[in-house]
């Protein structure tokens, strides 16, 4: 199973963080990709290194 988040909304996407966290399967998350043109800056990392988003 997966679980895919592409929420905007700071309270909600941390919500739905804290239920991955706990829930079987992988889970994907998108950062501070909003108004970002350039796929050339997209990155693939963990989570919990994620910065200047």
């Amino acid at each position: 199973d997966y679980i895919v988040d592409a929420i905007d909304s700071l309270k909600d996407k941390a919500a739905l963080i804290l239920a991955a966290t706990s829930a079987p399967g992988i889970f994907f998350s998108s950062m501070g990709a909003a108004r970002k043109i350039d796929p050339t800056h997209i990155k693939v990392g963990n989570f919990w290194k994620v910065r200047d988003c």
